[in-house]
């Protein structure tokens, strides 16, 4: 189903907003823990209790940055550079954003002589789903895919004096950003079926797309610094 541009225009304050996939987690496991029977509880404490209680486990356990990240597997250096993979892809994006965007052309002019729609109705048509391959939304074995878990499991490995609580609400912007960029891209690719909609439509959702883009990419680069991460795998 098209997606509607008044729930897009609604969509575009989720940009302040911490992602779902990084909250649902932690409330999950704050329930979980109230809703355990058989817990022993200092006090004799109710299940009835310890349900009521479940919204301040959740919100113990997103504060605890460190703790949530121990509970996973510390992730190896091979797996890490996932990330540095993820950022020469998308800098390989941008550099490239008209040519990768670029989906079929009409009549005799290519795609190196239509980078846009020609004034005698000659063109390209416009493939804003590539956009998704390289912010890790389109399959699970692209680089960044839930990139964001990468980095949480990365807090331990973080310096003795680094400031986790900045380190982890880049985080939580990089996912922001990711999902934004994937949005974007997804309802610019509907840009024609919605009514009112038309090749204004697609361009607009795809140049908001781009901005996502371009700003995942800046915060990735600083998380890659945080790591200690090189931003190429191409020897120095």
């Amino acid at each position: 189903t098209p997606p509607s541009w008044a729930v897009m225009a609604s969509s575009r304050s989720l940009r302040r907003r911490a992602p779902l996939a990084l909250v649902g987690p932690a409330l999950l496991a704050g329930c979980a823990v109230a809703l355990a029977p058989g817990v022993a509880v200092e006090g004799g404490l109710s299940r009835r209790g310890l349900v009521a209680s479940g919204a301040a486990a959740a919100a113990w356990a997103l504060l605890q940055p460190k703790a949530a990240a121990n509970a996973e597997s510390v992730p190896s250096r091979e797996e890490l550079l996932k990330l540095t993979v993820g950022y020469e892809r998308l800098q390989y994006l941008l550099d490239n954003w008209e040519a990768i965007t670029l989906g079929a052309c009409r009549g005799s002019v290519g795609k190196a002589e239509a980078q846009v729609v020609a004034t005698n109705g000659v063109g390209c048509d416009k493939a804003p789903l590539k956009v998704q391959e390289y912010v890790g939304y389109k399959s699970i074995n692209d680089p960044l895919f839930k990139a964001e878990k990468l980095m949480l499991r990365a807090v331990p490995l973080l310096p003795p004096d680094a400031d986790v609580d900045t380190y982890v609400d880049a985080v939580n912007l990089w996912a922001e950003k990711a999902q934004m960029s994937s949005l974007n891209a997804y309802t610019s690719s509907w840009g024609e079926a919605n009514p009112n909609g038309g090749q204004t439509k697609i361009d607009a959702f795809l140049d908001d797309a781009k901005f996502d883009v371009e700003e995942s990419a800046q915060v990735l680069k600083k998380i890659l610094t945080y790591l200690d991460l090189p931003l190429s795998t191409s020897p120095a």
